[in-house]
This record gives structure tokens, C-alpha cells and sequence, in this order.
């Protein structure tokens, strides 16, 4: 674990020092351009983490969604709850590497339940590890379900599948947006390639921007305002869904 913690410091210093060069030959053609890396730095790093959280989530969406289809389908077969969660452990081996936290949460559940703890109980634990707003939500109706008795398994059944269908319209919504942010981020990088390849062919058009203070200035506008507009146009595509 504590390899892993070094590796994300790493990469994400990494990232920002080919930003900052990048931006130090684009925008400078001078070494004053590296002063920039703080400011990259920060910038870089907190996009970094928020993909990254933003692809966690997702893979733990996926996942959730099977453990919940899986349930729905056992519970309608006639299985107890407990059994349920003990066949669906098994059965999410097949989502491979987007299944391995819930497998594991699933499994030290499962093994609470051996033990005589409530199976609410162990799920609410479940829950809360898996930080997923869906799964929560199913914990809360779980417990109400079972302290009120009669034909909770098809109230839970009927749940689960009514949570599925809103997370795989989740999961759409999010392809289709996948698309679109794609297009965003080939538009932010077209004006940084025309500059670079108006420098690589003719240099001499921009030579006037560099190597003076009126270039500089207006470079660092130009720096300014395109960041600016990235970070607008990566607010307009954060959709909560």
C-alpha cells in the first residue's frame, strides 16, 4: 500500500513537469516558463485525482449494478437473502478486475452473517465501505424491510431491480457523455498543436512574441484565458447524474 502512495505523487509530478515544459516552449520560448509549475502543479494534479475518482466510481457502479441484478434474480427464485448474497459472491468473479473490491467487501460480509450477525447489519458495514449513494440507499430499505416482516424478500427484489434500472441509465448517460468529452478535450488540445506546429514550420511568424516583455504579456494572456476556458468547459460536462 505505501508503494502505491508513492507512485501517485510521483506520476502526478511527472504530468505537471511535461505541462509546465510544454507550456515554457508554447507560450515562452524562455526558462521563465517553468515558473509556471506551481500553478500546474496544482492544477494538473487536482484534474489527475479527479479522473481517477471519477473512473473509481464508475467501476464500482458496475459492479454494484451486477450484485444488484444478481440479487434480484435469486430472490426471485425463490432464495433466502442470505443465500442470495452467498451465490452472488460467486457469480461476480466473472466481472474480473471492476469486481475485485466488491468480491472482497462481499466476502467479509458473508462471513459475518456465518457468525450470526444480522445480514442488515453486515450489508450497512458493506455499504458504507463502498461509498456508493445506490448502496446506502438499498441498506436503509434492507433494514426497514426486515423489521417490518411479511414478504420482505420481494420488496427487496423489487428494489433491487428498480435501483438497477436507474443505474444502468446512469451508465448510459455516462457513455453517451464519454463521447462528448472526448470531443472537448481534442478541441483544447487543436489550438496548442497549431502553435506548436506553426513554431516547427515557420518559426519567424512568432518570433515576435518571444524574447520581449509585450510578448510575454500577451502570451500570458492568451495562457490565462485558454486555462480558463478548459476548466469552464470541463464544469459544463461534470453533469450529476
Amino acid at each position: 500500500c505505501r508503494t502505491g502512495e508513492r507512485k501517485k505523487p510521483l506520476v502526478e509530478v511527472s504530468i505537471a513537469v511535461l505541462l509546465t515544459l510544454l507550456v515554457a516552449w508554447i507560450f515562452y520560448n524562455a526558462w521563465y516558463g517553468l515558473l509556471w509549475f506551481p500553478v500546474v502543479y496544482l492544477l494538473s494534479s487536482r484534474i489527475y485525482r479527479e479522473e481517477k475518482q471519477a473512473k473509481e466510481g464508475q467501476r464500482k457502479n458496475r459492479a454494484f449494478k451486477e450484485l444488484l441484478e444478481l440479487l434480484s434474480g435469486f430472490l426471485q427464485a425463490g432464495m433466502s437473502l442470505e443465500n442470495s448474497f452467498l451465490q452472488a459472491e460467486g457469480q461476480l468473479a466473472m466481472l474480473g478486475e471492476d469486481g475485485k473490491d466488491m468480491i472482497y467487501a462481499l466476502h467479509q460480509m458473508n462471513q459475518k452473517v456465518k457468525v450470526n450477525i444480522a445480514v442488515e447489519q453486515a450489508y450497512m458495514e458493506l455499504a458504507e465501505q463502498m461509498d456508493l449513494e445506490e448502496a446506502c440507499a438499498f441498506g436503509e430499505i434492507l433494514l426497514f424491510a426486515k423489521r417490518l416482516g411479511g414478504n420482505y424478500g420481494k420488496n427487496i427484489q423489487r428494489t433491487a431491480t428498480k435501483l438497477g434500472e436507474k443505474m444502468s441509465l446512469q451508465e448510459e448517460i455516462t457513455t453517451m457523455m464519454a463521447q462528448k468529452k472526448l470531443e472537448m478535450k481534442v478541441m483544447l488540445v487543436i489550438p496548442l498543436a497549431i502553435i506548436a506546429y506553426v513554431r516547427l514550420t515557420s518559426a519567424d511568424l512568432l518570433a515576435v512574441l518571444y524574447g520581449n516583455l509585450a510578448g510575454g504579456l500577451i502570451m500570458s494572456v492568451c495562457l490565462v484565458v485558454y486555462v480558463l476556458m478548459a476548466l469552464w468547459s470541463r464544469r459544463i460536462m461534470d453533469i450529476v447524474i
